[in-house]
């Protein structure tokens, strides 16, 4: 991976125990969640989420990965693998990688506020300073202050365990 390593594997699982620790605070009002993970290293996270989510006593989560175009210029195709379970009553976590400009999560949001959920709460591993669109995380791994030309990219899911990281090209 090209870049400047800002977080490696270690630091990158430090980072998801206390981003479990405040999924877990901030839901502490039910016993339940849908974890929506956006495709790819977004999924990736909310699968690492889950599985310290688990280990706490009375609390139950359910994965879902929602799969879009992400670089496409118009409203992007969503759907969801599994299909989403009936969300009425029930609080949603999602949770991506990178937040940059706010356009994927904008777009993820969209078909969700049709359902009657409790409350709706965004996780990222990394949440940078400029956006486009008005979203913010509630639960954030790290904030990067970056210019427009820099890029962020997060490898959670590789077979070379020195590559997971955070970069910064």
């Amino acid at each position: 991976m090209e870049g400047r390593k800002v977080l490696n594997k270690a630091g990158i699982e430090t980072i998801v125990l206390r981003m479990a620790y405040q999924v877990r605070e901030q839901f502490s009002a039910f016993d339940n969640l849908v974890i929506i993970g956006i495709d790819g290293e977004g999924f990736t996270l909310a699968g690492m989420l889950k599985s310290k989510l688990d280990e706490f006593q009375g609390f139950q989560s359910q994965l879902v990965k929602l799969k879009l175009a992400k670089h496409q210029s118009s409203l992007p195709a969503l759907s969801f693998e599994p299909l989403l379970p009936n969300l009425n009553g029930v609080p949603i976590l999602i949770v991506d990688d990178v937040l940059n400009s706010g356009r994927t999560l904008t777009y993820c949001i969209s078909p969700l506020v049709e359902h009657q959920v409790p409350c709706m709460k965004i996780a990222v591993l990394v949440e940078r300073t400029y956006r486009k669109f008005p979203v913010s995380a509630s639960i954030t791994g790290i904030s990067l202050s970056t210019t427009f030309e820099e890029n962020v990219v997060a490898v959670l899911n590789s077979e070379n365990e020195n590559e997971i990281g955070v970069y910064l090209s």
